[in-house]
């Protein structure tokens, strides 16, 4: 049975004073304003929900592999299921999929993240790259020729979450992208190379003679959501380990409008839901996928 929850969820300021942040962290230093927010239950009609009219896309795709918390693994194993999910789930069907990179959220740790950030849910409205940062993204992930090749065909950033457990406490919300309103995404610079966390855990390795692979020079543009009372968010009540969720962070297709709010992307949030709040601690995983259909233009109006 569907369940809506009343809770709140961190916006920035529409005035906000900064323009650059140095990890997600940051997130809870800038996004202050605290808004009560209904959270929709998707249980019972999904279908309704689709990447193209809303920005994202639940799906039912058991794994045979989850859960598994070995970086090794995930990479050789996850890597290439995800990418399957996504040329079986996308129609038209992708022509190349490459999983770029992922996170791991829980209380303990997101140490297998490639990129620094908060340890457990990322609790701000936010978008993971804008048009800028999505190409800046596609060309630190590609070889320079490459990037440049796929880029003249439609390509896309698309998110694949997915719970390494059943989820009750700390469930991820996801903005109905068809509400979002003019003005309601702000462009923010992520500049890891100040990041102090990533500096002390890259020295540590270093020290160590181990090789982490955290990022700590690499940076894109992300976007920050300011409130918008005709928002409308979801989230997947009992989300299991054979469900998936797809979020459209960047699609070349989707021309004209992005910073007036009139794209369907999936800005996405995590939420307290006071029932669960003191439930067993939530654990995810995330993927960022660079999805290229090379058969189509880079850019052209999508039905």
């Amino acid at each position: 049975m569907a369940r809506n929850v009343q809770t709140t969820l961190n916006f920035i300021p529409a005035d906000l004073p900064v323009c650059c942040m140095t990890g997600t962290s940051d997130f809870y230093t800038y996004a202050s304003d605290v808004r009560p927010v209904t959270i929709h239950d998707a249980r019972g009609h999904e279908d309704q929900l689709t990447l193209e009219r809303n920005g994202f896309e639940y799906i039912t795709y058991p794994s045979a592999h989850i859960p598994i918390t070995d970086p090794a693994r995930i990479k050789s194993v996850l890597y290439a299921e995800v990418g399957e999910l996504l040329r079986t789930a996308l129609s038209p069907p992708p022509t190349f999929v490459k999983v770029a990179s992922h996170t791991i959220r829980s209380a303990a740790s997101d140490l297998n993240s490639e990129y620094t950030g908060t340890p457990g849910p990322a609790r701000t409205a936010h978008l993971d790259q804008t048009p800028s940062g999505a190409r800046n993204y596609l060309y630190e992930k590609l070889p320079e020729h490459d990037a440049e090749r796929l880029s003249r065909s439609r390509w896309a950033i698309i998110n694949v979450w997915r719970p390494l457990k059943t989820i009750r406490r700390d469930p991820l919300a996801v903005c109905d992208g068809s509400t979002l309103g003019p003005r309601d995404l702000v462009p923010i610079s992520m500049d890891y190379s100040k990041n102090a966390r990533a500096k002390a855990l890259q020295k540590q390795a270093v020290d160590g003679g181990e090789k982490k692979g955290l990022k700590t020079t690499v940076g894109w543009e992300i976007a920050m959501a300011t409130y918008n009372p005709g928002q409308r968010w979801y989230y997947l009540s009992g989300m299991g380990v054979e469900e998936a969720l797809m979020m459209r962070i960047y699609d070349s297709s989707l021309v004209g409008g992005w910073d007036e709010g009139r794209v369907p992307v999936a800005v996405h949030a995590s939420f307290v839901d006071p029932e669960h709040k003191d439930d067993e601690v939530r654990e995810s995983i995330e993927f960022r996928c660079l999805v290229f259909w090379e058969d189509s233009p880079a850019s052209f109006t999508v039905p």
